[in-house]
């Protein structure tokens, strides 16, 4: 009867170390005690050690060392290796397995997407499912197909046949400043007379850039950030108006002078279409899709594609 789990395999019948069974698996493949000896992580005198004590509990010469560290299978060794490599292959797929179900998912989003999903992931869920989740908060999108993330959140049309696409909502905009701010400086037709805060680098040319370009040309900047979250603490201090996503500025301490004609952006959630077997990251799609979708519009609903 053979006994075996991913560390340690043993015969009943003699109580042979895995270790040592794995190292004359690793000798039949590789053919020689060096090779061996690397793909294990061993000097070669280790693996000859292990082999020797494999040849003294069965009383039989397993492998025939010749020079420079190559070897020979004995008509016993090669029996035994046959046997062997099967089972040694079973159990390296096992480790395998379990190895990616203890690996995170990883969840590529922007900063704004970052903060959503702190504050609205259902924590319980995750650990129903046994998941850990690995947050990559980037303004660029991740190569799916190259392996970068394994879930993606974006507001980009998504093209590429490869990818598989859920909508999640609509991102609206609004015009927001602290009630300090809009105390002391009401908003009217005339946005030229106040303060902005303004989007800068990979973040100019999107739609909040683009509206104040087009309503408040002439107004004050104090401050250019490339990052929303930026933006919004100073305008929680009072320091101007701010565009913002209305799914980010629910999270600051900020009053919504103005609802905005920026035509709302789709939201997708992403994930290559190798991914759609995966049982981890279909459950992590389920969670971090749910935690998404609760700060969005939910206007224009598409079915996954």
């Amino acid at each position: 009867m053979l006994i075996y789990s991913v560390d340690r395999c043993v015969f009943a019948g003699n109580g042979m170390d895995w270790n040592a069974l794995h190292t004359l698996g690793a000798v039949a493949r590789y053919g020689s005690l060096a090779a061996a000896g690397e793909a294990l992580g061993l000097h070669p005198t280790s693996v000859g050690r292990r082999l020797q004590g494999i040849e003294q509990e069965l009383g039989q010469t397993l492998v025939i060392r010749r020079g420079r560290l190559g070897c020979t299978l004995t008509p016993a060794g090669a029996e035994l290796a046959a046997r062997l490599l099967p089972l040694m292959d079973a159990v390296d797929a096992v480790g395998r397995r379990a190895e990616r179900r203890r690996a995170p998912v990883r969840v590529a989003v922007t900063p704004n997407g970052g903060r959503i999903l702190a504050a609205r992931l259902d924590v319980d869920a995750l650990a129903a499912a046994g998941l850990e989740l690995e947050i990559d908060a980037r303004n660029t999108a991740a190569d799916l197909s190259r392996g970068e993330a394994d879930l993606a959140v974006r507001v980009l049309e998504v093209h590429e046949p490869s990818l598989v696409r859920r909508r999640l909502g609509v991102v609206r905009y609004g015009l927001y400043g602290s009630p300090a701010y809009l105390l002391h400086h009401p908003v009217g037709e005339d946005l030229d007379c106040h303060t902005f805060l303004a989007p800068s680098i990979e973040l100019a040319g999107g739609p909040e850039g683009r509206w104040i370009a087009r309503n408040a040309s002439e107004a004050d900047i104090a401050i250019r950030a490339s990052d929303h979250l930026i933006l919004a603490e100073a305008a929680a201090r009072g320091l101007g108006l701010v565009v913002l996503p209305t799914d980010l500025a629910v999270f600051h301490p900020l009053t919504q002078a103005r609802s905005l004609d920026i035509p709302g952006r789709p939201v997708w959630l992403v994930y290559h279409q190798d991914q759609r077997g995966d049982a981890r990251v279909q459950a992590a799609a389920a969670v971090v899709a749910e935690a998404i979708a609760s700060c969005l519009d939910a206007e224009g609903p598409e079915p996954s594609t």
